[in-house]
């Protein structure tokens, strides 16, 4: 990721997932992200947390919610 411009990662077990399409709150798509119980990023396999954030077209974030896994 780079300078809050959310990235695809392309692997099995992502510690975050992009999914185009409209978002519950009107966005253009939703980042996943996902975190083990210190917080700290983790595969998707070994989460305990998980962040949704959905942005608009332009790129800015307009909701999140998180919650455990």
């Amino acid at each position: 990721m780079t300078d809050g411009e959310p990235a695809d990662v392309e692997h099995e077990d992502p510690v975050e997932e992009r999914t185009d399409g409209v978002t519950p709150a009107g966005g253009a798509y939703t980042i996943a992200r996902y975190y083990d119980s210190d917080g700290t990023p983790a595969p998707r396999s070994r989460a305990h947390r998980v962040t949704f954030t959905e942005y608009d077209s332009e790129g800015a974030a307009i909701a999140s919610t998180s919650g455990t896994i």
